[in-house]
């Protein structure tokens, strides 16, 4: 993400490439269940990201899921970034403008409020659009949605959603179950795994073992998610406990 996210419009990013299945098999292969992976700070395809801090993840992020009953999914995930954004509200409006600005890379090598770094392809130019946190998802089957889910949470959006689309695809889980489910979170600098108060002290211990530097951290990701069942035909949705998140329908 940190060597290759950047407006599209600007640079041709190596999509196809980066889901090629034998590159997906070779990293694979890099992945050893025994122990933590070493931190490779400058990557082979981009050399100008240096390491970061990890700085107070708050902000005024927010994040649905709906769907209706011809089959229709809309996951939205909108973001002022900080709280009060930019702190300019547009004349007349009411409306908040954004400190999106943020997540651009300023200076190669220099983090974000949320301790991300970036490379020179994401850094400030007229007319492009930053690289962002934000990852609505959904799930297809035989070519019909089946599963949306978003989060809000800076960079734990993506690990969040991950982790919620791993326990209902992979694991059985419930939508609820998948939701509540404790978190974990690494965004690659800094090199530590922060977890959330909920994890149980033997996985912890687990961590360590494999080499992990694991911190405790609050429980800063909001999901939601929606999945439908073609056993019974309903939609089954949560919100999360996280935020007071809740599930509504008619």
């Amino acid at each position: 993400r940190s060597s290759w996210i950047g407006d599209p419009a600007f640079f041709e990013v190596p999509v196809e490439a980066m889901l090629d299945p034998s590159r997906i098999a070779d990293l694979h292969l890099l992945i050893d269940p025994r122990r933590a992976n070493e931190l490779v700070e400058m990557p082979p395809m981009e050399g100008y990201l240096a390491a970061g801090q990890s700085l107070p993840g708050v902000g005024g992020t927010a994040s649905f899921c709906t769907a209706d009953s011809q089959g229709g999914f809309v996951v939205a995930t909108e973001s002022v970034n900080l709280w009060f954004g930019s702190m300019v509200i547009a004349p007349g409006t009411g409306v908040v403008l954004n400190d999106i600005m943020d997540d651009f890379s300023q200076r190669p090598g220099t983090p974000d409020a949320f301790g991300l770094v970036s490379s020179r392809i994401n850094q400030v130019e007229p007319n492009k659009r930053p690289a962002s946190s934000s990852t609505p998802a959904l799930v297809f089957e035989d070519g019909k949605p089946i599963i949306g889910a978003g989060s809000a949470g800076g960079p734990r959006i993506a690990t969040s959603v991950f982790q919620i689309l791993t326990h209902l695809l992979d694991h059985g889980l419930n939508v609820r179950q998948a939701m509540d489910a404790p978190r974990v979170h690494h965004q690659w600098l800094p090199n530590e795994l922060v977890v959330e108060r909920f994890v149980p002290e033997d996985v912890r211990k687990g961590l360590r073992a494999l080499g992990h530097r694991v911190l405790e951290g609050p429980a800063r990701s909001h999901g939601c998610a929606i999945n439908w069942n073609a056993e019974d035909g309903l939609f089954y949705g949560a919100g999360d406990f996280r935020s007071g998140g809740a599930a509504s329908g008619c």
